[in-house]
């Protein structure tokens, strides 16, 4: 099994630059094509509203989050439900961007891993970035996940039920 690592590295680091190169290449030549371009500057306006619009609810959400809640606590909570309902169906219609952009962000990440021999591919700090403290994951998919689950399994602790039984 040793032995087939040199040829593993040379290949793999070759199909990967030529991954990377016919990404980018692809990339610039649908954007620079004549035929193109005015699909592009299309796609880019639009690409140019969702951001804006991603923009305003996330503003939306900490303004709403300042004003209804205090911690876990919700100081105005009809207020507070009638924000989440409303964040929530803003999120429903912008997920199938944020599928969308993911895909792109794990066929990049496939495409730069095909060479790399040292680490696993699916280990727990592919596709993190740190700049010094700084931590940016390109997938934050599976945290999201996690804080889901742990936040609807919380509210249904034995004691937190018991408590609500009791109040």
């Amino acid at each position: 099994q040793v032995t087939i690592l040199l040829g593993s590295l040379f290949w793999g680091s070759f199909i990967a630059s030529i991954l990377v190169g016919a990404m980018v290449g692809s990339v610039l030549f649908i954007f620079l094509w004549q035929a193109t371009v005015v699909l592009v500057q299309r796609f880019l306006a639009m690409v140019v509203g969702i951001v804006v619009v991603i923009v305003i609810k996330l503003i939306l959400a900490h303004l709403c989050r300042s004003a209804f809640y205090t911690a876990f606590y919700r100081r105005r909570p009809m207020r507070a439900n009638l924000s989440s309902l409303i964040l929530e169906c803003a999120n429903y219609a912008l997920s199938v961007g944020f599928v969308l952009a993911r895909m792109v962000k794990l066929l990049i990440t496939a495409a730069v891993y095909v060479g790399r021999v040292d680490s696993f591919f699916l280990a727990p700090e592919v596709g993190e970035i740190k700049i010094g403290r700084i931590c940016f994951r390109l997938d934050n998919y599976p945290h999201i996940f996690l804080k889901s689950v742990l936040s609807t399994e919380s509210h249904r602790h034995p004691y937190i039920e018991l408590l609500g039984c009791m109040y």
